[in-house]
């Protein structure tokens, strides 16, 4: 006699939990449910609309009332005020700043899509630079900005990126660093010799306001001087 078959038990499996708020449900596949994600797009929109603004006040003043300058007519950062707090930046504000020419002040930067395509024109052109001239690269890219990393950040993650890509050489911890209102920078001397070197690279992170979408962006510009041997 054969005994009757039993149904399979249909598993049910529950969704996963919203990555920010724990609560509710993620959906759509992500990995967020969607009343945080409409509280994203709106903070994300605020501070979108915030920089914007501040972005045309910023071209209305009066550029000789107040003394504002392009980027490209910027003198190079100078790290004189914090070098009574850390002595160390003394020493990197002679070979890097006052030795050598500063490597933002020249307009012309090679443009990239990706970061990984700058890193890697820049260590090829590093790697097969002649000892007899001067090296220079300037290489600049842009990506839309995230409301959670702000310019600083952004120039510190480049940084990070840099020295791991790029075969450049220099200590992470002794650079010089620069704030301005819609811009970070940071300054390193090159130490690929035991003895120092007059080399500098600059990382400039500033907001970038030409999307055709009018999305903020953040372009991130390097420039490398390294001296002839």
């Amino acid at each position: 006699m054969e005994l009757p078959s039993v149904p399979p038990v249909a598993s049910t499996i529950a969704d996963p939990k919203c990555s920010r708020c724990s609560r509710l449900p993620a959906t759509q596949g992500r990995k967020t449910c969607e009343p945080c994600r409409i509280k994203h797009n709106e903070a994300f929109r605020r501070w979108r609309n915030k920089k914007i603004q501040q972005k045309q006040d910023a071209e209305k003043t009066d550029p000789i009332v107040t003394g504002k300058r392009s980027f490209d007519q910027m003198d190079p950062p100078s790290v004189t005020s914090e070098s009574s707090k850390r002595p160390k930046l003394q020493a990197l504000n002679n070979s890097v700043i006052s030795n050598t020419e500063p490597p933002q002040t020249n307009p012309h930067f090679q443009k990239f899509t990706w970061a990984s395509e700058l890193y890697a024109e820049l260590r090829k052109q590093y790697a097969a630079r002649s000892e007899k001239k001067t090296f220079r690269f300037r290489g600049t890219h842009s990506i839309i900005a995230d409301p959670t990393i702000n310019n600083k950040r952004r120039a510190r993650a480049a940084e990070r990126d840099l020295k791991t890509h790029s075969g450049l050489k220099f200590k992470l911890l002794d650079r010089a660093k620069h704030r301005e209102d819609d811009a970070y920078t940071i300054t390193h001397r090159c130490s690929c010799l035991p003895t120092g070197c007059s080399g500098s690279i600059v990382i400039r992170v500033s907001d970038d306001h030409s999307h055709p979408l009018g999305w903020l962006g953040q372009r991130i510009n390097i420039a490398v001087i390294h001296p002839k041997s």
